[in-house]
């Protein structure tokens, strides 16, 4: 198989701190104070990889091996798709457990690899094995499904262990995937397989409730155990069907009734945080993760909360890079993502000096397309890492503190599902602002919002967005912050409210990394519904939001340091 020669043209990349502004000040931000800057804060993005040294496309692929492969757990076999490089092994190998049914297996179509093809045509060539299986429940396997749940989990850990007992396996196994495909390697790290070596994750789930709900506010379509039950076992059609298609759909409908009660009216729009969401929070288990990570994240991604990366990749103990980007649900935008992936793989399943490790830890691109670089994602302790907190008051947001007073408006969360409301009159809302920024200000991480609020019922949503507003008026929406005032006694319990009494609800925004320019305004709505919220019970409340020095406050975390490139000009490569 021919490939195309990589070819990376990387430009001079200036170094140039971006100083987070400030409120009031006409001044020019102040230089930087000098203090000892970690060495992996000066590495620069795409220089050090070392090209030259990365594999090329010298294999054939051989006919594809349809394997199954009996699990510990409860003795049912996972379905597995073995492609194999032509030439000597044994091989590294590269898996990919999905449990979208797109594999050719029974007369599948190639086409319907999608995604996972690339595995195959790329990597096959160049010396790696690769192994597609479904996961359990779903497609060719047997069982039934436990979404991202404890048998999902084992399941990765004894396919991994299975591979590394083959004879034409060198031991060393990566996993890699995109969304949920880019969950089960989360949920096989977690159970620390001893060949597991690696790990490439895109946009993958780290806590399944996060991820359904936002703060206990559940999102519109993410009932997710309905929703792959039905995606996982399609229609027999000339695509899909097989001769075990009848099997495959009762599977992935059976053994069903503890998830599918979790979607039920009157628990769904709870949100709490139940033993069986715990089951399904990968980082509890974080500490137990002993392969190496490239972690990938989207900050605009609607299907997987960017929220996933908080408790997870700054907690992992082991060798790891970060990219994320302003975009949503997808492989990082970058042209030389292929070229960094490769690079990882080569390096940790075939030892190969790629100069991968030499690159940056963290890799940001930021609303104006340049790099931030650094070591934690969010940043925690890395220098310049501060936080701002603004005052809510009628109308503004301010670092000054209020004088006592309040407002209210009606929550208007409907009986008939999501979707707009059939409504001729505008909802109520909220909306503060602060004034024109007189510097940038980096925003890095999920916002804290603190409200002192009273409701004339058991529960409402506090449902609210970040805003960035140009000079001209033109509004550029940031993040939203969510949260279900019945979890205001924490997320395990559901705790209804006293009608008219006073409390404090703390919660975070979805996180984000942006940069508020100079003359923009930072912009707060607090919204009466949100078409993309199931409602919590068709009940209108009155909400009220108490201002004051120990009123309501949104706190903002924020770099007055950023160590921010240009990104290369042009970095090209297979795939990409």
């Amino acid at each position: 198989m021919r490939s195309r020669v990589l070819t990376v043209l990387l430009a001079a990349l200036a170094f140039s701190p971006i100083l987070a502004g400030c409120l009031g000040s006409s001044d020019d931000p102040a230089e930087p104070t000098a203090h000892e800057v970690d060495e992996a804060l000066t590495r620069l993005p795409g220089v050090g990889l070392k090209t030259d040294n990365l594999t090329g496309p010298v294999h054939g692929i051989l006919d594809v091996l349809i394997q199954r492969i009996q699990v510990s757990i409860d003795g049912i076999r996972i379905y597995a798709e073995v492609y194999l490089p032509d030439g000597d092994g044994p091989w590294p190998t590269i898996l990919e457990m999905s449990p979208y049914n797109l594999m050719r297996g029974n007369g599948h179509r190639e086409e319907l690899l999608g995604p996972t093809h690339y595995l195959v045509t790329h990597y096959v060539p160049r010396g790696y094995a690769v192994v597609l299986a479904h996961v359990r429940g779903t497609g060719n396997s047997e069982g039934c499904m436990d979404m991202m749940g404890p048998k999902e989990q084992q399941d990765g850990h004894d396919v991994v262990e299975w591979i590394a007992g083959q004879k034409w396996s060198d031991g060393k196994v990566g996993m890699h995937g995109v969304s949920y495909v880019g969950t089960t390697p989360h949920a096989a790290a977690i159970m620390d397989p001893p060949h597991l070596t690696t790990v490439v994750t895109i946009a993958g789930v780290t806590n399944q409730w996060r991820n359904t709900y936002q703060n206990g506010v559940p999102y519109e379509g993410r009932a997710y155990p309905v929703v792959y039950n039905a995606f996982s076992a399609p229609p027999p059609t000339d695509v899909t069907s097989g001769p075990d298609w009848a099997l495959n759909t009762a599977d992935a409908a059976c053994d069903q009734e503890e998830p599918l009660a979790h979607m039920a009216p009157g628990t769904y729009e709870k949100g709490v945080y139940t033993d069986y969401w715990a089951g399904r929070d990968m980082t509890r288990h974080v500490a137990r993760v002993n392969a190496s990570v490239f972690y990938n994240q989207g900050f605009d991604d609607r299907a997987v909360n960017p929220m996933e990366a908080i408790d997870w990749f700054n907690a992992l103990d082991v060798p790891k890079k970060g990219f994320f980007h302003q975009e949503g649900h997808r492989l990082p935008p970058r042209d030389d993502y292929r070229l960094h992936e490769q690079a990882w793989f080569d390096h940790w399943l075939k030892g190969l000096d790629t100069g991968i490790m030499d690159t940056p830890i963290v890799e940001v691109q930021l609303n104006g397309g340049d790099i931030r670089v650094g070591t934690q994602w969010p940043p925690i302790d890395e220098p310049g890492t501060t936080t701002r907190t603004f005052h809510l008051a009628p109308g503004t947001l301010a670092e000054s503190a209020p004088e006592e007073s309040e407002e209210s408006y009606t929550a208007e969360l409907y009986k008939n599902g999501p979707g707009h409301p059939l409504a001729t009159e505008p909802p109520e809302r909220l909306t503060y602002r602060t004034e024109a920024l007189d510097a940038p200000l980096h925003v890095v991480g999920p916002a804290q919002m603190h409200v002192m609020g009273s409701v004339d019922a058991e529960n409402t949503y506090w449902l609210m967005d970040l805003f960035d507003v140009a000079p001209d008026g033109a509004t550029t929406w940031i993040a939203e912050g969510w949260f279900n005032a019945h979890l205001h006694d924490g997320i395990d319990k559901s705790s209804p409210l006293t009608p008219g009494e006073t409390y404090a609800f703390d919660y975070l925004f979805e996180p984000r990394e942006y940069v508020f320019e100079k003359g923009h305004r930072i912009e707060l709505r607090v919204n009466a519904h949100h078409p993309g919220v199931f409602p919590s019970d068709g009940v209108e409340t009155r909400n009220t939001i108490h201002y004051g020095p120990e009123g309501s406050t949104i706190t903002l975390p924020i770099l007055t340091e950023a160590f921010v490139h240009k990104a290369p000009e042009s970095v090209s490569g297979e795939g990409s």
